[in-house]
């Protein structure tokens, strides 16, 4: 059986999905798998096919079409028109990706994230978040046709799927909650730990710009990221607790950064919080294992990777009190409601003047992380993969 994996972007800039990613391919090339795995991505720079390490990469980037103009036109017309003899219902598949499907043999597409492809092939369709739904104010979820694009995406997408797949119980609520799905469709596979926390990597014993005490948030500057908090707490923490903390911010700007800049000029903050962009993986290392706390003030679950990573490399945990986040921390850390700043500054002041506090996180973090030493999310979806093989038996031998 062969198993097409699709991820659309494999850049650092892609941030979540790009460790994402990184996780399955070292699950894929680690694993005794005996499918044979295609990942389809979509990037202009890269070769159009790679065999590398047990895994096919085929690249489906196309240079957009020039208008061909009165022809294309007429083709159009004739295909809307033309009369169906056989009243034959023929779906509006995107032809090129459906086709190239097919011609690689692929049985069955797991679609890594929130990608509308329109394919006749069975697929697996991995829910990240339903956000647009959650929270439907944010500008990144609303303007510009966002929550119409998203709505059709899932109602598209999710009724077809031979299989859904989410990281928790709180993710399956949100899917049944807002969809009319069979629960049974609906399976639960956790978000693993990124390899490099569990890795040997060499990193700096001091970073001489790295200022101390200091808060660390790892996430791209969207709005739902709700940045805006961190900010105030970090005023707060100066202003009615007279204690200086630090905070670095790191990720790229998603429409949110200009505002966020302004705002840490109008708390007067430029020399306390630090805006890093993309760090490669000695320094967010050190960034972890060295600051007072990870802060994922973050209003949209229902889970996320930063938490884990923060937990297996040893740093306190701050989150944002999502059922969700809840759920994946199992009592770890410190929840808070992420929209008010004099709870997040209560919770820095909390480890700032409690040591013993910081060390008791930081052990039952560790904790939690150790089960995922040896976890593999692509076993986990090779699960899916197995039982997908008997409903394929019927019509087709399986190899």
């Amino acid at each position: 059986m062969k198993i097409g994996i699709y991820i659309e972007d494999f850049s650092p800039s892609a941030g979540g999905g790009y460790t994402f990613s990184n996780i399955i391919k070292k699950n894929i090339i680690s694993s005794n798998c005996e499918y044979e795995i295609c990942f389809f991505f979509n990037d202009k720079n890269a070769p159009h096919y790679i065999y590398e390490n047990k895994i096919i990469y085929i690249n489906t980037f196309k240079e957009e079409k020039k208008n061909t103009g009165i022809k294309e036109e007429i083709k159009i017309i004739i295909r809307k028109f033309k009369p169906n003899f056989h009243n034959e219902y023929k779906p509006n598949f995107d032809e090129e990706f459906d086709n190239l499907l097919k011609t690689e043999n692929i049985d069955l597409l797991c679609i890594m994230g929130p990608f509308k492809l329109n394919i006749s092939i069975p697929y697996i369709f991995i829910i990240w978040d339903l956000g647009h739904r959650m929270l439907p104010c944010f500008p990144e979820l609303s303007k510009n046709g966002q929550w119409e694009w998203r709505e059709s995406l899932y109602k598209e997408m999710l009724y077809r799927a031979t299989y859904i797949v989410t990281g928790n119980e709180t993710g399956k609520k949100e899917i049944i909650n807002n969809y009319s799905i069979d629960p049974n469709r609906i399976h639960i596979i956790p978000f693993p730990v990124p390899d490099f926390c569990f890795e040997n990597i060499e990193i700096p014993l001091k970073m001489g710009k790295i200022n101390s005490p200091y808060i660390f948030y790892p996430a791209q500057f969207w709005s739902h990221k709700n940045h805006i908090s961190l900010i105030e707490s970090i005023a707060l923490l100066k202003n009615k607790k007279n204690i200086i903390i630090n905070c670095y911010l790191t990720g790229s700007d998603q429409g949110n950064l200009s505002y966020i800049k302004n705002q840490i000029k109008k708390y007067n903050l430029d020399n306390q919080i630090f805006i890093l962009d993309f760090v490669d993986y000695p320094m967010l290392i050190y960034l972890y294992k060295n600051a007072l706390a990870m802060t994922y003030v973050s209003l949209m679950g229902p889970n996320n990777l930063p938490p884990l990573e923060a937990a297996a490399l040893g740093c306190p945990l701050i989150f944002s009190n999502l059922p969700g986040h809840i759920e994946q921390m199992e009592g770890t850390g410190i929840a808070v409601n992420a929209t008010n700043p004099e709870e997040i500054c209560e919770a820095v002041y909390s480890l700032y003047i409690n040591p013993d506090l910081r060390k008791k996180i930081i052990i039952d973090e560790i904790k939690l992380s150790e089960k995922y030493k040896n976890y593999s999310y692509f076993e986990q979806l090779k699960k899916l993969f197995d039982a997908y093989s008997l409903y394929l038996k019927t019509w087709k031998a399986v190899k």
